[in-house]
């Protein structure tokens, strides 16, 4: 025999209280304060500099010209997030180009030989192919925010990749150098 629903037996075994019970009558969206000290501040990185991220995914592209490329998609440690897109194939499918290097060195930073494509889901619910070994992954990067070619809004593009704990380089911590370039490429961009 089913016992009847209890609801104050139920409420006092679950320890998160529903939201919705706990709202005043008559109110469809209660006060926040905590969230309202937030308002303004928003959940994407927007200006240049220097980024501590975690890698969210890194999703395949291909670009209306035909070249290959990966979106990597990124949060800092304050939760915000970021995208860079990163073009690493021409149309002919075999010659490199600039974001290669990037690849490469989030790859040599990361201690990962190498990476494969799997089935994930983008966004906007749609099967994308996917790189899992970046998931996860941590690693500096140096954005800097630019202006789009339209002058209506901007985007972030890659300006460098490091280690977090050292500052080096890929190509700094490859040769044992000490870590310049980042703190060089911040004070040449304004930061």
């Amino acid at each position: 025999m089913q016992q009847p629903f209890n609801q104050h037996q139920t409420a006092m075994n679950n320890s998160a209280p529903n939201p919705a019970a706990m709202r005043p009558a008559g109110y469809a969206f209660v006060l926040d304060e905590a969230s309202a000290e937030k308002a303004g501040d928003m959940p994407f990185i927007t200006e240049t500099g220097e980024v501590h991220a975690t890698i969210t995914r890194v999703e395949y592209r291909r670009n209306e010209t035909g070249s290959h490329a990966v979106l990597v998609r990124f949060m800092d440690d304050e939760e915000k997030r970021g995208t860079v897109s990163l073009t690493y194939l021409q149309a002919d499918g075999q010659t490199p180009v600039f974001g290669a290097n990037f690849i490469n060195a989030m790859l040599y930073l990361m201690g990962l030989p190498g990476f494969s494509w799997g089935v994930g889901v983008n966004d906007q619910g749609q099967q994308v192919q996917v790189a899992q070994e970046f998931t996860g992954q941590r690693v500096g990067l140096v954005v800097e925010a630019v202006q789009n070619q339209n002058n209506q809004g901007s985007h972030l593009e890659l300006r460098q990749v490091f280690d977090i704990a050292s500052r080096c380089t890929a190509s700094e911590a490859k040769n044992g150098e000490a870590a310049e370039a980042v703190d060089k490429l911040l004070k040449r961009l304004g930061v």
